[in-house]
């Protein structure tokens, strides 16, 4: 996968010099997290909180057109989990606007969202997550040989 995002600027270069037509699209959004299983925790309980967070908040926003979730190799104590956000083409509204609106909708006890954050970042450390934003790549006319 990563040679293939690598090598995305260079199909790019390479269309443009070669009088190709293309276009972007849509913003597809790339964040890999890394889940560690903590003394006491498991892959189940990451993986659960991850399924709340993401049928609750991400696939209820109507900013997003699909979200995607990847998994790594599940046979160590560190895990990757590369989520791929794959935006509307005509977004009206703020997207962490929309998310702070389903949190609150999900979440509406107070203390309940801080409580499901800070389990989830028993598994996910925030400050070790990768973020890459694409445009999605069009190609109207056949490369020629």
């Amino acid at each position: 996968m990563k040679n293939l995002i690598l090598s995305l600027p260079f199909l790019w270069i390479s269309l443009s010099a070669s009088g190709q037509s293309y276009k972007e699209k849509q913003t597809v959004q790339m964040i890999e997290h890394t889940i560690i299983i903590p003394k006491g925790g498991s892959l189940e309980e990451a993986l659960r909180l991850t399924k709340e967070w993401t049928e609750n908040v991400l696939r209820k926003n109507d900013n997003f057109e699909n979200i995607q979730l990847l998994l790594s190799d599940r046979k160590r104590d560190t895990i990757s989990l590369m989520v791929l956000y794959k935006y509307k083409l005509n977004t009206a509204r703020n997207t962490d606007e929309i998310n702070q609106e389903l949190i609150k909708r999900h979440w509406p006890k107070e203390g309940a969202f801080q409580n499901f954050i800070q389990q989830l970042h028993r598994y996910i450390n925030p400050k070790q997550n990768k973020r890459s934003v694409f445009k999605e790549l069009v190609i109207e006319k056949p490369l020629k040989n």
